[in-house]
């Protein structure tokens, strides 16, 4: 709604049609006129938007046939292998299978996933420490808040045990290189959260306003989706995006210019009938 109407504030304002309709003042009526076109550009400069996730639904590279994942996925770095994992507690399994991408089953199959964003999602082990994370191009600007959405659910054929906890979080790195969390969402698995296998339910971390004295301020924008307790079973992961939305005062301006737009084309309406 509030789209359409600065599109259609911003057409009306820039048409050279009724400059000083009803008998207004044209130099002062076309003052008027560009400062509502600043006022729209503006807001629309602004207005919530999405900042692009390089390989947010995992679909780069390709799971080619025989294999049942890939490993190595593109944009995405995976968390260290701690000191506590030992591989052949795990069957043999490393850690860097513990975090990949797979394919999505036949549509029909009992373990399809039918809101899967393109073809391919990520998994990951629910064991401590295991991570995926990613720094951005983008970074915090100061006047937005930011939100990072994420679809989840426990893969069907290694079901998460209740109780296993997962984090969401945004980050950026200090002088040291060392992440630092900004924002953080925990996620606890059980079947009232997650009551089908076979759909991603979204989880946000919403990041408040950031403020000119903030240490993140300028700095690139970090992502990270992070396993913190389990014993077994996998997450499956998807649709990984990022919205930055204008602090409420810039929505405020616009609705107040808009308002102000409506009043005088009524009273121009007035005068001329």
């Amino acid at each position: 709604m509030m789209t359409m109407k600065v599109n259609s504030a911003i057409r009306w304002a820039a048409s050279p049609v009724n400059a000083a309709r009803g008998g207004a003042p044209t130099e002062r009526w076309n003052r008027f006129r560009l400062l509502l076109l600043a006022l729209c550009f503006g807001a629309a400069a602004v207005r919530a938007a999405d900042i692009p996730v390089p390989n947010g639904s995992f679909e780069s590279p390709a799971v080619t046939p025989p294999f049942p994942v890939v490993l190595d996925i593109d944009s995405w770095q995976k968390t260290p292998q701690p000191v506590w994992f030992d591989p052949q507690a795990f069957g043999g399994i490393t850690w860097d299978q513990t975090m990949g991408a797979f394919p999505n089953t036949a549509e029909g199959s009992a373990d399809h996933i039918t809101n899967m964003d393109g073809a391919q999602a990520g998994y990951m082990f629910a064991l401590p420490e295991v991570g995926l994370f990613q720094e951005l191009s983008a970074t915090y600007e100061v006047g937005l808040s930011y939100t990072l959405t994420v679809g989840m659910v426990s893969s069907a054929s290694q079901v998460v045990p209740e109780g296993s906890l997962f984090e969401l979080s945004l980050y950026y790195l200090d002088g040291a290189n060392s992440p630092v969390t900004v924002a953080s969402t925990p996620i606890s698995y059980s079947s009232a959260s997650f009551p089908s296998l076979t759909e991603f339910v979204d989880f946000s971390v919403n990041l408040g306003e950031v403020e000119t004295g903030d240490a993140w301020a300028g700095q690139n924008i970090g992502i990270r989706l992070l396993s913190t307790f389990g014993e077994g079973g996998i997450w499956d992961l998807d649709n990984v995006r990022l919205q930055a939305i204008p602090e409420p005062a810039t929505t405020g301006l616009l609705a107040i210019g808009l308002g102000y737009l409506s009043l005088m084309r009524y009273r121009a309406r007035r005068r001329h009938s």
